[in-house]
């Protein structure tokens, strides 16, 4: 295949959210790798750190942040599978958590620089756009080189945290985790989710833990964007 097509490809099916996973198939060490790196590397305002990162393979603990894929803890989304988002339930998630702008301000100079937010002169200089573009752009990369490896992708931020804090707290996972996502850098936060779909299934058919299909998505019209063309 071309690199033409390659990147055709990726850019079409990373624009995507798949909603099933083939479980039998993970994604490989070196690729996780990879992945981790493009998460790393990509561009930020002045080469800011504006997000922490929480790479996971572990089964269980995506599960877990699946479990908790709901804005509501009521009777209707706290229990039925056809509102959590099954593209959190895959083999591999990176998060992106960060704190807000807001937050940052109201920590001293001193302390914004500690935690990464600082650019190369050592100065704080990035509000809300700069910490939410660098975010999209990191993600949106990691989704993209993802594709070109040939896996699916998804995105998903719509996590009653709280209800996560609270059952991550009565896990036997590290404190260096724990911690992560106690903190309030964990407010804010996007996740991409990535693995080989369910070959037998379409992509918007989401399944639950039972591994059965519970609801089926429609397929996202193409985007109207108005778009320029200077020559």
């Amino acid at each position: 295949m071309s690199n033409e097509s390659i990147v055709k490809n990726a850019s079409k099916s990373s624009g995507h959210t798949q909603r099933n996973w083939d479980f039998s198939k993970p994604v490989l060490p070196e690729h996780i790798d990879i992945l981790k790196d493009v998460a790393i590397q990509a561009c930020s305002k002045q080469g800011i750190a504006p997000y922490s990162l929480c790479v996971s393979s572990d089964l269980k603990f995506n599960e877990l942040l699946y479990t908790c894929s709901t804005d509501s803890g009521d009777s209707i989304y706290g229990q039925t599978d056809l509102v959590r988002n099954s593209q959190l339930n895959a083999p591999l998630i990176l998060a992106f958590l960060t704190y807000s702008e807001h937050q940052l301000m109201d920590m001293d100079k001193e302390e914004r620089i500690a935690l990464g937010y600082k650019d190369r002169f050592g100065e704080m200089d990035c509000n809300q756009t700069d910490i939410d573009f660098s975010v999209g752009i990191a993600a949106g990369s990691v989704a993209f080189a993802a594709a070109t490896l040939g896996y699916k992708t998804g995105f998903c931020s719509c996590i009653n945290i709280d209800m996560f804090r609270e059952k991550l707290a009565h896990t036997d996972y590290s404190k260096e985790v724990k911690d992560m996502w106690q903190s309030k850098i964990a407010d804010d936060f996007l996740v991409v989710c990535i693995g080989n779909p369910k070959e037998e299934l379409k992509r918007g058919q989401v399944v639950n833990k039972e591994d059965k299909v519970v609801a089926i998505i429609p397929p996202v019209v193409q985007k109207d964007i108005p778009t320029i063309v200077l020559k």
